[in-house]
């Protein structure tokens, strides 16, 4: 039994540790047609660690598909607007240069795009950071347009 209760525990240890350490990445798809737009909104708030001072974001092509696809992500918020761009093949283990907009707490909009028609998969990586670089509250609003 008590074997059994060490392993229940490590299970469940592991998983709430994975969510915890992914809880800043967003898998996404977007389908054929290269005129599609993926859009998010990201809150960043003070979660006890101090105010936010900036929104750090990256985009990846995934390698699920391999339609060779670039990726671009725009954070806008207010009178600020950054970009960035996965210029990469398919799948690779780069990442797009990050894009750190100092916009502070409140919600920031994130738009996805792609350079080709065929449908293909890309996954975003952001967090919301104090002027201390402490993580600070990050929550992803369901998705507001999947295309």
């Amino acid at each position: 039994m008590k074997h059994k209760l060490t392993r229940l525990f490590l299970a469940t240890f592991v998983c709430v540790f994975s969510a915890a350490v992914f809880a800043d990445e967003q898998p996404g798809a977007i389908g054929r047609g290269s005129s599609k737009v993926d859009y998010y909104k990201i809150e960043c708030f003070d979660d006890g660690n101090g105010a936010t001072e900036l929104l750090h974001l990256t985009i990846r092509d995934r390698n699920g598909i391999n339609a060779n696809s670039v990726f671009s992500a725009m954070v806008l918020k207010g009178t600020l607007a950054l970009s960035t761009t996965d210029n990469g093949p398919d799948g690779d283990a780069r990442i797009s240069p990050v894009i750190r907009t100092r916009g502070g707490d409140g919600l920031y909009d994130v738009l996805v795009s792609k350079s080709r028609a065929a449908a293909d998969d890309y996954e975003l990586e952001f967090h919301c950071l104090a002027s201390n670089n402490r993580h600070t509250g990050t929550s992803m609003l369901p998705l507001i347009q999947n295309q």
